[in-house]
């Protein structure tokens, strides 16, 4: 597996078209097929964000990988970044938490 700077299209193609905000992220990739994208993006918040499929979870390393990649540009924004952990998901609040978020009132996870 492969980890790669993201373009627009492994945005669009993991996240939809919808998110209209600057983005800065990573990808994974597997023999060309995308498994994963994580990053941050600059909105009126500034909001870290993933999106990985299920076949990813075979590789643990690579998911840390990527989330030592992703919390490296968090270590860069000025200000809080923020996290919301997806409600389906069972891991996805201890995810947030091992790798340096904190959790405030109503499930809102922020890098400080």
């Amino acid at each position: 597996m492969e980890i790669r700077p993201a373009v627009k299209a492994d945005v669009i193609e993991m996240c939809g078209p919808e998110m209209k905000v600057t983005v800065r992220a990573y990808a994974i990739e597997d023999n060309g097929e995308l498994l994963a994208v994580a990053g941050i993006a600059y909105g009126k918040r500034t909001v870290c964000f993933g999106d990985i499929k299920q076949s990813v979870k075979r590789s643990p390393r690579s998911i840390l990988r990527l989330a030592r990649k992703v919390t490296a540009l968090v270590d860069k924004c000025k200000g809080p970044v923020f996290a919301f952990p997806d409600e389906n998901e069972p891991t996805a609040e201890r995810f947030l938490a091992h790798v340096g978020f904190e959790k405030l009132d109503g499930g809102v996870y922020v890098w400080r």
